[in-house]
């Protein structure tokens, strides 16, 4: 495990990660990834690319999962804006 502390920020090849505090778990090296799962603390704020679309997401606590690309969000009022996603239409 790894532990980062004091405004951490996490690269990925298609989500960045940032956050007060990161715990990464690694794998073993025979893993294809060398991250196996990761939890952020404190202003956590995410950023995923893929080629079609663009995930935004913020809260306190966020989980990420590398095996199924899994992303638990928690305290705080969790958000995640995806660009591929209708704007809000106006009521009358």
């Amino acid at each position: 495990m790894a532990h980062y502390t004091g405004g951490a920020h996490l690269v990925r090849a298609t989500m960045d990660v940032k956050a007060s505090e990161i715990r990464a778990f690694l794998n073993d090296s025979s893993a294809d990834s060398s991250l196996d799962h990761a939890f952020a603390d404190g202003r956590v704020v995410i950023l995923r690319i893929e080629p079609a679309r663009t995930l935004t997401a913020t809260s306190e606590h966020a989980e990420y999962y590398s095996t199924d690309q899994r992303m638990i969000l928690s305290g705080g009022q969790p958000t995640v804006v995806d660009s591929t996603a209708a704007p809000p239409r106006a009521r009358c």
